[in-house]
C-alpha cells in the first residue's frame, strides 16, 4: 500500500505550488475564480515515479499504481479517486463551458505523471467534467480534457498516440433509465464543423475533432472520445451525451487513459517503435465494478 501526501492547495510549497498556481491559472484563462485554499494536492513515489493530484477540496485519492512489463520501457500508471459527484462549491468547480441550461455540477483536475524519457519534463492532463439539467428526467453530461506533452531535449520526439476520455454510470448508483443519447462530437459531423454541439438551448463549444473516434456503447450507459496519432505538443478533446434519469440526478464517473511513445527525433517523422512506450491512466472511485 503505497501512502501518499495530502497537503492543502494554500499550503503547498516549491514544485507543489508551481502545480498549484498552474491549475488555478489553467481556470483563471477560462473564465474562473479558483483559488489555492479551494485545491488539495496529493503526491506519491511509485515504483521510482513521481504523481500529483491537484484536485477540489473534498476529492480523496484513494489508491494508485505503477505496473512495468519486463524487458519493455513500458509503465501502466493509475490512480483511483473519490469524487463528490453531486456537490462541488462553485469556487472549485472550473469553468463551465456549456451555455444556456442549468449547471447542477462540475469541477475540473489536474494530473501530472512523471515520465522515463531523460530530461523531460512532466506529462499533463487538465480535466473537466460538467452536469447540466434539461428536466426532471432529462440531463446532459459534458467532459472536456487537455494533455500537454512534456518537453525534451530536442534529439527526442515524445509524442501522443492515444487519448481516450470515457464516462458512465457510476457504481452503486441506477438512475439512468436511457442513453447515451445526442452523444458526440462524431467525425465530420455538423457539429464538428460548425465546432459547437446544441441542444434544448444548451450549447457546448468544440475544440477540434482530428484524429477522433467515438465510444458510444458498452455496459452501464458508456460512452467517450479517442483520440489517435502523433500529437508532440497539446491535445483536447471533448465528449459530451444526452440521458434520462427516473426523476433523480444521474451520478457519471469518469476515466482517463492516455499512451505516449518517444523516439529519436527526425523532422516530420512520426515515432513507429513499439518499445519505447508507456501509458497513464486516471478514474475516478466509482468507475470499477
Amino acid at each position: 500500500m503505497n501512502k501518499f501526501e495530502r497537503v492543502a492547495g494554500e499550503k503547498a510549497t516549491g514544485k507543489l505550488k508551481e502545480r498549484v498556481r498552474k491549475h488555478v491559472d489553467d481556470a483563471m484563462r477560462r473564465s474562473q475564480l479558483v483559488a489555492d485554499a479551494d485545491l488539495d494536492t496529493f503526491t506519491a513515489d511509485l515504483s521510482g515515479r513521481k504523481f500529483t493530484a491537484v484536485v477540489p477540496k473534498g476529492v480523496k485519492l484513494k489508491s494508485a499504481i505503477v505496473v512495468t512489463e519486463e524487458g519493455v520501457d513500458q509503465v501502466g500508471l493509475g490512480a483511483e479517486f473519490e469524487v463528490p459527484t453531486d456537490t462541488v462549491s462553485a469556487q472549485a468547480a472550473g469553468h463551465s463551458a456549456g451555455t444556456g441550461l442549468p449547471r447542477v455540477a462540475g469541477a475540473c483536475r489536474t494530473l501530472w505523471f512523471d515520465n522515463p524519457t531523460s530530461g523531460a519534463s512532466d506529462d499533463q492532463v487538465y480535466d473537466c467534467y460538467e452536469k447540466f439539467k434539461k428536466s426532471n428526467s432529462e440531463y446532459i453530461y459534458n467532459r472536456y480534457s487537455k494533455m500537454t506533452v512534456g518537453q525534451t531535449e530536442a534529439a527526442i520526439r515524445r509524442e501522443v498516440q492515444e487519448f481516450t476520455i470515457r464516462f458512465r454510470e457510476a457504481k452503486g448508483y441506477s438512475r439512468i433509465t436511457g442513453g447515451p443519447y445526442n452523444y458526440g462530437p462524431l467525425p465530420s459531423s455538423l457539429e464538428c464543423n460548425n465546432a459547437k454541439f446544441s441542444y434544448g438551448g444548451l450549447e457546448i463549444p468544440l475544440v477540434g475533432c482530428g484524429g477522433i473516434q467515438n465510444l458510444a456503447g458498452g455496459s452501464y450507459y458508456q460512452t467517450g472520445t479517442k483520440y489517435l496519432g502523433h500529437e508532440t505538443s497539446q491535445k483536447y478533446i471533448d465528449s459530451y451525451a444526452r440521458y434520462t434519469s427516473n426523476g433523480t440526478t444521474p451520478v457519471w464517473s469518469d476515466y482517463v487513459w492516455v499512451t505516449m511513445s518517444s523516439c529519436g527525433w527526425i523532422p516530420f517523422t512520426p515515432c513507429i517503435n513499439g518499445l519505447n512506450k508507456w501509458e497513464e491512466s486516471y478514474t475516478d472511485g466509482l468507475w470499477y465494478r
